[in-house]
C-alpha cells in the first residue's frame, strides 16, 4: 500500500479541482509506486491528446495510445522511484533517435 506522502507527490502537481481519480485509485486499490507513476503519465497523455483533439479521448484510448506508441516499453526502461512524474513523462514521450 502506498503511503500518503508518495500519493501526494504524484497527484498534487497534476490533479485539478477537488477530485483526483488517481488519488482514489492509489488509496483504495493500493498498487505500487511504479503503477501510480505510469497511471500519472497516461493521465498526462490523456489530457494532452484530449486537448489536441478538442474532446475527451477517455482512459481506454489513452492506454491504447500509450502502448501503441511504445511508451509503456520506454517507461519500463526509464522508470525509477526518484523521478518526478512530469519529467518521466517527458523522457518517455520524447522522440527517440534512430541509429543505423
Amino acid at each position: 500500500m502506498l503511503d500518503d506522502k508518495t500519493i501526494e507527490r504524484y497527484c498534487n502537481s497534476n490533479c485539478k479541482g477537488d477530485h483526483c481519480l488517481l488519488k482514489e485509485f492509489a488509496r483504495h486499490i493500493g498498487h505500487s509506486e511504479r503503477t501510480l507513476a505510469q497511471m500519472m503519465c497516461i493521465d498526462i497523455l490523456k489530457y494532452e491528446e484530449s486537448s489536441a483533439q478538442q474532446r475527451d479521448i477517455g482512459w481506454n484510448t489513452a492506454m491504447q495510445i500509450w502502448v501503441g506508441r511504445g511508451h509503456a516499453q520506454r517507461f519500463e526502461e526509464l522508470y525509477h522511484d526518484d523521478i518526478e512524474p512530469r519529467k518521466l513523462y517527458e523522457q518517455v514521450t520524447r522522440p527517440q533517435e534512430i541509429t543505423a
